[in-house]
């Protein structure tokens, strides 16, 4: 009995430590910046790859917005960085309220951003085969960048499955650490969910994945939210 009432008083006092203000702050702030960077990234290489384009048509495309595609691998290099961070700072406020369910929420963050950095040095790959000089035919330069693009789209499909396991490892911690509303935190375990079904079904079924972009309106919105909401530094938000 005593041990039970021990745990309890431990459990209660964990349930009531707030994760200092900076760190909800920056916390508040990655959200924030990993949500901006994809949008820019977006903007300036995914329009000019054109689904069913020929590989010719595909490496002429590249050849002709080298500099967006360079800008394209400065951004995802800063945003999978990013999402290292908030990883650590998900952790950190989670752990102390909910310790196994948040270190297989950094792994599987951790593992998010391994293989983002993947698509990023697939990228770099692209980036210096569409050079003019290197010694090898069109031919051969526009299969091999094909195929690149192909693993690049296929890897992106694990590490949105990876976020969001990841994710909603980190939902009942960050319900007990009170660092905001309580249905805002239930909203975005629904968002992740979905964005977790969504990827696997466009692993299984990769035609499916333009139907499926409207998934990820409502996660970008919650992301959003939540990060403005944190970077008010609230560790005591209504529950």
């Amino acid at each position: 009995m005593r041990s039970s009432r021990s745990l309890r008083t431990v459990a209660r006092i964990v349930n009531s430590i707030a994760p200092p203000a900076p760190l909800v702050r920056l916390t508040g702030a990655l959200y924030l910046l990993i949500i901006a960077l994809p949008v820019l990234s977006l903007a300036t290489i995914d329009p000019l790859i054109r689904e069913g384009a020929t590989a010719i048509a595909t490496l002429e495309t590249l050849r002709a917005h080298a500099t967006a595609l360079r800008a394209s691998i400065v951004l995802d290099t800063i945003m999978y960085s990013a999402v290292f961070a908030l990883a650590v700072a998900q952790f950190r406020i989670a752990g102390p309220h909910t310790p196994g369910v948040a270190v297989l929420g950094l792994v599987a963050r951790s593992v998010e951003a391994t293989l983002g950095l993947v698509t990023v040095t697939l990228a770099i790959c692209v980036s210096v085969l569409v050079r003019s000089n290197v010694p090898f035919d069109d031919g051969t330069i526009a299969a091999l960048v094909t195929t690149l693009v192909r693993w690049r789209a296929a890897t992106m499909d694990v590490v949105l499955v990876a976020l969001g396991l990841g994710a909603l490892a980190f939902v009942p911690g960050f319900l007990r650490a009170n660092v905001a509303p309580r249905k805002l935190v239930l909203f975005g375990a629904g968002c992740y969910a979905l964005i977790a079904l969504a990827a696997f079904a466009t692993m299984l079924a990769p035609s499916m994945r333009d139907k499926l972009v409207v998934v990820f309106v409502p996660g970008t919105l919650f992301e959003f939210a939540i990060g403005a909401w944190l970077l008010r530094a609230a560790p005591s938000a209504p529950r």
